[in-house]
């Protein structure tokens, strides 16, 4: 502006060089807050994301990641988490009959676990949720992701206390600085959750420093950004009852990433599943709770 305001005063005078330099200031004030009203006043179109999550419904009830596959736990919890951030979700009687006929065969792992939980739990099912405390129970060996899932499937049993020696595992003061965006999530909302004491302003100023340039976050500190990377920064950052630094620019690159179709795609300009769009409605939910506005009316 300095430069602009040098050149105008050689070939306009000084008065006029001075309102031209003001009108280039109120513009530049004006723009600028209308980017920022943009972000709060956005109303998202919820019919035609929940529409995209339809179109992957199945006639047994469950949800597939595409309309030609079959259905699966995982499309099935992501397409119920959706249409509960949405506020559409119904009691669909062949959704209810599809997850209390699920059976989850071998050993699986406890992220599985817990996707069933939340489906019986969300139906009311609870009768088809007991034979999962015995299971719960005799989990004990340490991995971050287990440990995270293993957590949030004991709150669904009132008596379940969880394992100190996990606890003194999880528990990790200092923030990793080449740590995983996914693991260092995680591992915040546990230890806030588990009431474990670490450096707060340590692991917000890691997440803070790790957004990229275009809004987004990616698996490692200043990676590509992804969707679900992105979402699990935010879940992070509404742990430690912060906001990202560049908040317009994570609004964009998550709203961009939306389809014609209503789905959303794990980048701008990629296929959308339905993982992808429960992270893109989940992560608008977040930051209209940071900003006290509803992206979806």
């Amino acid at each position: 502006m300095s430069h602009l305001y040098l050149l105008s005063y050689c070939f306009i005078g000084n008065e006029a060089c001075l309102a031209f330099y003001a009108l280039n200031c109120l513009w530049l004030i004006a723009s600028t807050s209308w980017m920022i009203f943009r972000c709060f006043m956005v109303t998202l179109d919820k019919s035609s994301i929940s529409g995209f999550v339809y179109s992957r419904r199945q006639p047994d009830g469950g949800f597939s990641f595409s309309a030609t596959t079959a259905p699966c736990l995982e499309d099935t919890y992501y397409a119920v988490r959706i249409l509960q951030e949405l506020k559409t979700l119904s009691d669909d009687e062949g959704t209810v009959h599809y997850i209390a006929g699920m059976r989850l065969g071998g050993r699986p792992s406890m992220r599985n676990i817990y996707r069933h939980l939340y489906l019986l739990s969300s139906f009311g099912l609870k009768e088809r949720m007991k034979g999962y405390q015995m299971r719960l129970k005799s989990r004990s060996k340490y991995f971050l992701r287990e440990a995270y899932y293993l957590c949030l499937s004991m709150d669904f049993f009132e008596d379940s206390v969880f394992p100190e020696v996990l606890k003194e595992k999880i528990a990790v003061y200092e923030v990793d600085p080449l740590g995983l965006v996914v693991d260092e999530s995680m591992r915040v909302i546990l230890m806030k959750k588990l009431g474990i004491d670490f450096n707060e302003e340590g692991y917000l100023r890691w997440f803070i420093e790790a957004q990229m340039y275009d809004g987004g976050y990616g698996h490692l500190k200043k990676s590509t950004a992804f969707m679900e990377t992105s979402y699990w920064a935010l879940k992070a950052l509404h742990a430690l009852k912060s906001s990202p630094s560049d908040f317009k620019g994570c609004f964009e690159f998550i709203n961009g990433c939306q389809c014609d179709n209503g789905g959303f795609g794990r980048q701008i300009m990629s296929l959308p599943t339905l993982e992808a769009t429960y992270c893109a409605t989940a992560s608008l939910n977040i930051l209209g709770k940071l900003r006290g506005v509803s992206y979806f009316g």
